[in-house]
């Protein structure tokens, strides 16, 4: 078993089905050694029968956790080995009913001896293997009950390229890519602006040497994001120029950055942020509104794309 020793718990999904491949041949036999006439994979709809005759499809799929599909295709399969009668339910002909016939009752009074000597076997095995793998399958399924093994990926994703996503201040070497990414972003909705130029051409002249700042979102040294504050007065700030690259959206860098932008305005001595969007932006708006941005009475902009104006009373 040298690949699953080589690449270890991230091949659970196989080492599972190898040892239910295993299991299943063994089970094929067991049936064989005590003259019971069960596919393996007809038992736990067999089993549920067992405890309570007459039960519909529905509630098979919910006693064995089998989608209401698998248990119906081995409701037919079991039909037609002539174990079990289907029916309508008589006030609601859209449930199929589930009842043992002679031969499915005769087939489980076989059966009954085999699961208690399997039950002992597993348990010797168990045993053996000094683990109670029963009560760790059980808390493993409720563990990804809680969280599935992909939002465990997705979360683990997330944190490794946070871990290499940084921010810093604007230098002269982001020039280049402040000026494209926002004018990419600006371009796939409308048409570049004289006041967008004054800014992305001069960053230096109208932002920063007016008391601004502009954040610079790297991951392993390539810009993916931008975002600026434009000093208004003593108290207030603009946030601007917000922007990440196409394939870095919907990653929560957004999100980080505009965090990072508030904790910056408040270091900068802010008590406003305001902010100037179109409708449009429905993404953008969403965050901003996360983050407490309010919507406030529309005046006038130096944009014409523009309409809608946001602000956010920082606290202490």
């Amino acid at each position: 078993m040298k690949f699953y020793n080589l690449i270890g718990s991230a091949a659970l999904g196989s080492r599972l089905r190898r040892l239910s491949h295993i299991i299943t041949n063994d089970a094929k036999n067991i049936y064989e050694l005590y003259d019971v006439n069960l596919q393996p994979h007809w038992f736990p709809v067999f089993f549920m029968l067992m405890t309570q005759n007459n039960l519909a499809v529905s509630e098979i799929a919910e006693s064995t956790g089998l989608a209401s599909s698998a248990v119906s295709k081995i409701s037919k399969e079991m039909y037609d080995a002539g174990l079990v009668t289907l029916a309508k339910k008589k006030n609601d002909l859209r449930v199929t009913m589930l009842t043992l016939t002679n031969l499915g009752r005769k087939e489980a009074t076989k059966l009954n001896p085999q699961i208690a000597d399997v039950s002992k076997a597993i348990n010797s095995l168990f045993l053996e293997s000094e683990i109670n793998l029963w009560s760790d399958l059980d808390a493993i399924e409720q563990a990804l009950n809680r969280k599935g093994i992909h939002e465990r990926v997705k979360s683990n994703l997330k944190k490794e390229q946070f871990s290499s996503i940084k921010i810093n201040p604007f230098n002269e070497s982001h020039a280049e890519a402040f000026r494209s990414l926002n004018l990419e972003w600006i371009k796939d909705y409308w048409t570049p602006e004289d006041k967008d130029f004054e800014y992305l051409d001069k960053p230096n002249e109208t932002i920063l040497k007016k008391s601004g700042y502009i954040a610079i979102v790297t991951l392993n040294g390539i810009v993916i994001g931008t975002c600026g504050l434009i000093k208004i007065n003593s108290e207030t700030y603009e946030l601007v120029k917000m922007t990440v690259k196409k394939s870095f959206r919907r990653k929560g860098i957004g999100q980080h950055l505009t965090q990072h932008i508030i904790e910056k305005s408040r270091d900068l001595g802010a008590k406003t942020i305001t902010l100037e969007c179109n409708s449009v932006l429905t993404p953008a708006i969403s965050l901003y509104e996360k983050f407490g941005f309010e919507y406030v009475p529309f005046t006038s902009s130096p944009y014409t794309r523009c309409n809608v104006q946001m602000k956010i009373e920082l606290s202490n």
